[in-house]
């Protein structure tokens, strides 16, 4: 008997002189070989027929071995061979997929290259069309006139005589008579005296049972007598069961009295108020929200009014001579006038205001000055006067010779061009005797493009004595400094200080410290428009 050895999906049969057929073929994926053993020929199975592919017998060189793969299902890769290699089978996905295949039972493809196996089929979802006659115990006794029993075999149907035909009435509403029927009759129905009175209705509407088997139809539903409960307010009630005392008086008369009547938590008397225009008598408004006074009279000040009646156009309003008091009105002023006080029990009035020209202080700091290039006092120095209290910077000024400090102030469109005065504010430290300091201040105006180098005017001074070390002095104004050069509006007006050491009066034998002066201008204009 032939036998064969399955190696990775390749049959390889044995040896014999008779080559056996396959029904079916084998599967897709097997490579089927034959070796016939008394001619030493070797043949493939293809096709449903052996096909010969070589003789064993032969000798020779193999110079080239390809192999070609069918359409669909295998690939082959390593083709051709001409020395030597190895052809490499492989099966297609899908074709794999099945291979791997485990279990018994139905087989599915559920999705591309993959394949289950096992589960019996859903009726629900995985058949279609009816299941042909044929099909239930081979159609065998299957007619028009048997049906499907469920026995699984096809029956005929029954036969035989009716003896007697009954029929049971419900256990009111309907009457049978002449049942039994035992050879031949009639069963008679008939509906019940209620069931006959409504059938024999005529006309539309409301029906009502008036009496025992009595009906009638077409009158309408009698509220006060037909009607119980209360009508819900969904379906167009009010939800309520009876009305309160007065209510159906005034629904009867609306009058204002009425409804006076029919509530119970109203305030004050009198007719019913509507929006527009009413007349109200001695109302008491509470706090109003809102409240627009355009056409009241005699409105009190206690109340949030005036107390008068009119008040003079555009002037001002002031209170009452007492705090209840009606409002008293003011005068107008004219242009340019300010309102002015005239002092308790007086109304203010508007008054001329007070003119911004006449004499004006400007205060220049020692900070703001700086040492003559010639002649010139200590820099401008800093000491604590005492822990985390004004610090005292100054420009010292030595006691045996006369040092001078500079500073300049563009002076202003409004200034008259006249003669200005000064106030030095200066300290020292400790000494015993002789006080006394004497300090001078000299000017001189420079105009545009006038040159810088002219003489200072005359020098004015003012003389003061100190005493306690570290306090502040300030000494006399001094006597008019004529500003020297041709003053005019918005000149540079140089300054030069200094201490006159040469003058009787300056006595102190130590230094002199300037902390600034304020120099005193006269205005003719009150803007420097």
């Amino acid at each position: 008997m032939p036998h064969y050895t399955r190696l990775d999906k390749i049959l390889t049969l044995g040896t014999s002189t008779d080559r056996i057929a396959f029904t079916p073929d084998p599967p897709p994926d097997v490579l089927t070989i034959w070796h016939e053993t008394d001619t030493d020929d070797f043949y493939v199975w293809s096709a449903s027929a052996w096909v010969k592919v070589g003789s064993g017998g032969a000798t020779g060189s193999v110079s080239s071995v390809a192999a070609a793969a069918p359409a669909a299902g295998l690939t082959i890769s390593g083709s051709p061979i001409t020395t030597s290699g190895t052809l490499t089978f492989a099966l297609a996905n899908d074709l794999a997929a099945v291979e791997a295949l485990s279990g018994t039972g139905l087989v599915r493809r559920t999705g591309s290259d993959t394949w289950s196996v096992g589960t019996a089929v859903n009726l629900a979802t995985e058949v279609t069309g009816n299941l042909a006659v044929a099909n239930l115990n081979g159609g065998t006794g299957a007619s028009s006139s048997t049906f499907w029993a469920g026995d699984g075999t096809w029956k005929a149907g029954g036969s035989g005589t009716v003896t007697s035909v009954a029929a049971t009435a419900p256990a009111a509403g309907i009457t049978i008579s002449g049942s039994p029927i035992t050879t031949s009759g009639t069963l008679t129905f008939a509906l019940a005296n209620d069931l006959a009175a409504v059938e024999g209705l005529s006309g539309t509407g409301i029906v009502r049972r008036t009496g025992t088997d009595t009906w009638s139809a077409g009158t309408a539903v009698d509220l006060t007598s037909e009607v119980t409960g209360t009508l819900p307010v969904a379906n167009g009630g009010t939800g309520i069961t009876s009305l309160g005392t007065g209510i159906a008086t005034w629904l009867g008369t609306p009058s204002s009295a009425n409804l006076a009547a029919a509530v119970t938590d109203e305030t004050g008397t009198g007719a019913l108020v509507f929006a527009n225009s009413p007349t109200l008598v001695t109302p008491n408004l509470g706090t109003p929200s809102a409240l627009t006074l355009t056409n009241a009279t005699g409105l009190p000040v206690a109340g949030g009014g005036t107390g008068v009646s009119s008040l003079t156009a555009y002037a001002p309003i002031f209170g009452g001579t007492t705090s209840t008091g009606a409002v008293q009105s003011g005068t107008v002023g004219t242009a340019g006038q300010v309102l002015t006080s005239n002092g308790a029990g007086a109304i203010a009035t508007f008054q001329d205001a007070p003119s911004p020209i006449g004499r004006h202080a400007v205060y220049i700091a020692a900070g703001s000055m700086s040492p003559s290039v010639t002649g010139g006092c200590a820099a401008l120095a800093g000491i604590a006067s005492a822990s985390n209290q004004p610090d005292i910077r100054t420009l010292d000024f030595d006691a045996t010779t006369q040092e001078y400090a500079q500073f300049s102030i563009v002076m202003p469109k409004s200034w008259d061009e006249g003669t200005l005065t000064f106030i030095a504010h200066w300290s020292h430290a400790a000494t015993t005797t002789n006080f006394g300091v004497v300090w001078d201040l000299q000017a001189v105006a420079v105009s545009n493009d006038d040159t810088i180098a002219v003489a200072y005017g005359t020098a004015q001074t003012s003389a003061d004595t100190g005493g306690t070390t570290n306090d502040l002095y300030s000494s006399p104004e001094s006597s008019a400094i004529t500003v020297s050069g041709s003053p005019a509006a918005e000149d540079m007006v140089f300054f030069r200080l200094s201490r006159v050491t040469g003058n009787g009066s300056d006595t102190m034998a130590i230094d002199a410290r300037l902390h600034g002066i304020t120099v005193y201008m006269t205005t003719s204009a009150a803007t420097d428009a």
